[in-house]
């Protein structure tokens, strides 16, 4: 208890009033421990915590990453904060306490505030990239199984919210469109199924969850669920179905030839495939430690490619494991840098060689100052242009892009990495100002990938330019 209270005292020295007011709360819930009979307002503490964990998300969707230590220990009181509070509510419906003298109306107010507790600190967690703590999947899970020998759907409902957000990979998504992911799984949550792990265990499309470890929803496809009988399966079929009746509804499933809202299109379409049938890994990982360079962001590297090196400034990182598809890489001291899941990064081990071309497939910081990336690699080269449609964002001014060679066993064709929103038609201007000048109109075959900083298609050079 004195640890804890030290603590506390520490934390109330900061100027930042949003840690302070955590620091009161925790500090309550001290007393709220120590109270005879456990009675005191859990319930005021919760909401309070949750009405709190508005603006912390807002304010870190639009902060730098890796985030800076002030904002990082922000957002590790909230999510330790919330987990604590969390806790409490669990012992409440354990030890068959009344719920009335901890300020709640009845037990499934206890078991809902619980779980949307659990469920904004790992919204909170997903947007600093933080992995959620010791103890955060057993909390969640335990409140899960009261509710449903409570037969309370409500709590249910807020747990399948809970293990659709786990289940999409969050870490792969930027911190703009975490924000409307999270409006999308509040909405659409009660279309997930659950059920016992009774019999056979269902599909492919499913995921396994372990209640009796500490531990998130496993998809079926990369780990067959263990022979033991704690088990639950999820699915979010039916919330894929959603995304796709939507994409359906808005006229946005066939590629225009005038384009659309991309970003929207594209997150629907992650979205929806990460529900209905979750990705296996494909290749195996070789564990690896080696420096490399790092150039960060399409435009940094278009400049390193068009106009040398001296024009970029490089960085050191330390590759961690590889594998033909990729590489996930960390660097210890991350201040400045502005990092984000879907950017584009060119890497190289020795001056001498050549760039490797990557998208950031996810990111991660367990703490303040260090990042790690996990990387898929697009091309072994690339070429500095210039791409310009004849509508959208690049029909005033010619947009800075790279083409890449075809790769084997991913593309046939050349490709076109542009920034996020450049693509607009079928046909398209290339410009390539090397030792002579190459103009060429250019036809685009396939929209490969999407990002919210990216998009990557393959084209051809068009036989019969209008």
């Amino acid at each position: 208890m004195a640890e804890s209270s030290e603590s506390i005292e520490l934390s109330e020295v900061t100027s930042d009033p949003r840690q302070r007011e955590f620091a009161r709360l925790r500090a309550r819930m001290e007393r709220f421990g120590d109270a005879g009979g456990r009675a005191g307002d859990l319930a005021g503490i919760g909401r309070r915590m949750i009405e709190l964990a508005v603006p912390l998300r807002d304010a870190l969707s639009i902060e730098r990453l890796p985030l800076n230590r002030q904002r990082f220990g922000e957002a590790r009181d909230a999510i330790d904060g919330a987990l604590a509070c969390a806790r409490w509510h669990l012992r409440v419906v354990q030890e068959m306490r009344s719920p009335y003298l901890c300020g709640f109306r009845g037990t499934g107010e206890v078991l809902v505030g619980g779980l949307a507790l659990l469920a904004d600190a790992f919204e909170v967690a997903s947007l600093a990239r933080i992995s959620a703590p010791h103890d955060f999947w057993l909390t969640a899970h335990g409140l899960y199984l009261r509710a449903a020998a409570e037969r309370c759907e409500p709590a249910a409902i807020v747990y399948k919210r809970l293990l659709a957000l786990a289940t999409i990979q969050p870490e792969s998504f930027s911190s703009a469109e975490l924000l409307d992911v999270f409006a999308i799984a509040r909405g659409s949550a009660g279309l997930g199924e659950l059920c016992t792990g009774d019999g056979e265990p269902p599909g492919q499309g499913w995921f396994w969850v372990d209640i009796a470890q500490d531990c998130p929803p496993v998809a079926i496809v990369r780990r067959a669920p263990p022979p033991v009988d704690d088990l639950v399966y999820f699915s979010a079929a039916a919330m894929a179905r959603a995304a796709s009746d939507r994409l359906s509804r808005d006229g946005v499933e066939a590629m225009p030839e005038g384009g659309g809202n991309g970003a929207e299109e594209a997150l629907l379409r992650r979205l929806r495939e990460r529900w209905a049938m979750p990705p296996r890994r494909a290749q195996p990982r070789r564990r690896s430690e080696y420096q490399i360079e790092v150039c960060t962001g399409l435009d940094e590297f278009w400049r390193l490619m068009a106009h040398g090196e001296a024009t970029t400034a490089l960085r050191k990182w330390t590759v961690q494991n590889e594998s033909p598809g990729g590489f996930s890489i960390m660097q210890i001291s991350g201040d400045g840098e502005d990092l984000s899941a879907g950017m584009a990064v060119a890497l190289r081990r020795e001056a001498s060689d050549g760039w490797a071309v990557c998208v950031v497939r996810w990111i991660r910081s367990e703490l303040p100052g260090q990042v790690e990336l996990g990387l898929q690699l697009i091309s072994q080269a690339a070429i500095p242009v210039r791409v310009a449609f004849r509508s959208g964002n690049s029909a005033r001014l010619p947009v800075a892009a790279l083409v890449l060679p075809p790769l084997t066993g991913v593309r046939r064709h050349q490709a076109v990495l542009a920034p996020a929103g450049t693509y607009s038609a079928r046909r398209f201007m290339l410009v390539h100002d090397g030792e002579r000048l190459y103009v060429a109109q250019g036809r685009l075959l396939s929209l490969d990938m999407q990002t919210d900083a990216i998009e990557l298609f393959q084209f051809e050079v068009d036989p019969y330019p209008i």
